[in-house]
């Protein structure tokens, strides 16, 4: 499926990445809604994008895996990220992956939740740096590729932190606890 097919705008007031609508969000809104929460219930608020991030990645992939527009295998998850950067959130590549282990690599630059023009809020309001909603999608892309519930996204490197990237580590939860990541 070429770029141009797989976003379209159908309708006035109606944009389609693959068969998921989407629509366009002010990241500066974002980081207000995040602030926002943070008020209301604490740091538990970064679980919340996380959440929402497994959430919206799992609403996006079910169908586009279930219909075989995306495939089950390495090229499934390079395409699944492929559309979360052409959608706007940021330029990742999946740098590694490892179908049989569960694991796998994401870089990315200019993330919706740590790009130049937000890093100093960010740093401001999650002392941790983390792109929590990106962490949640490729947790999720990778729990829909491999049939697995065990899977798990941290963050090792961040923009918003001074970083040149933000480099995801996915891998099953056991894994990531072996190597004294805390969720």
């Amino acid at each position: 499926m070429s770029d141009k097919e797989f976003i379209n705008i159908e309708k006035r007031g109606m944009i389609k990445v693959g068969i998921a609508r989407m629509a366009l969000f002010p990241i500066s809104d974002l980081n207000a809604l995040y602030d926002k929460l943070v008020e209301l219930i604490g740091p538990v608020a970064n679980k919340a994008f996380y959440l929402a991030g497994v959430e919206g990645a799992t609403t996006f992939g079910n169908p586009m895996f279930d219909r075989d527009i995306l495939q089950k295998n390495e090229s499934g998850y390079n395409a699944a990220v492929e559309a979360y950067s052409q959608a706007g959130f940021g330029n990742f590549y999946v740098k590694e992956f490892n179908f049989d282990e569960g694991t796998a690599f994401v870089s990315g630059t200019e993330t919706f939740e740590a790009s130049d023009g937000q890093r100093q809020i960010v740093a401001q309001i999650r002392s941790n740096g983390h792109c929590n909603h990106s962490r949640g999608v490729f947790a999720a892309f990778m729990r829909l590729v491999t049939n697995r519930k065990d899977m798990e996204c941290v963050e090792v490197k961040c923009e918003a932190l001074g970083d040149a990237t933000c480099d995801f580590k996915i891998a099953p939860r056991k894994v990531l606890e072996r190597e004294d990541f805390i969720f």
